[in-house]
Parts: structure tokens; sequence; C-alpha cells
């Protein structure tokens, strides 16, 4: 549900582009990824949504975590 509300907000602001940004905390294994929408201009619009993802194994899959959801909001 949080999904399609997101997704929803994208088309309606004109986003221009969706960023991600990654942390892997290594001690607890846990991958934190922000995902907002820039305009043209590279300003950041709307919320930035924040989702977590436990007893990930390296920095390279929170990466590949980022890239899918990146992927998965802007369609």
């Amino acid at each position: 549900m949080g999904t399609f509300a997101f997704a929803k907000s994208i088309s309606e602001n004109n986003v221009y582009d969706v960023k991600q940004e990654t942390i892997w905390m290594e001690v607890v294994g846990d991958c934190v990824v922000t995902v907002y929408g820039v305009d043209r201009f590279g300003n950041r619009t709307g919320t930035k949504h924040t989702f977590v993802f436990a007893d990930v194994e390296s920095q390279e899959e929170c990466d590949r975590l980022a890239r899918n959801l990146k992927r998965i909001l802007s369609t």
C-alpha cells in the first residue's frame, strides 16, 4: 500500500528523477534506503521515504536493494 501511495505522489508532483541514498550498518546487518524525488533543477520534491532492510550481508547487497526499490517506485 505504501508503494502505491508513493508512486502516485511522484506522478502528481512532476518528479524529474528519483534518487536513493543507502547506508549499510555492518554491525547489525541493516540496510537503510532513503528514496526521494527531485525536480528538473535537482531540488528535492515531496517527502523522503526511508526503508530499513534487516539481515543484509554487504554494502553491495544494500546498493542492489536500493536500485531495485528505486526502479519499482519510478514506474
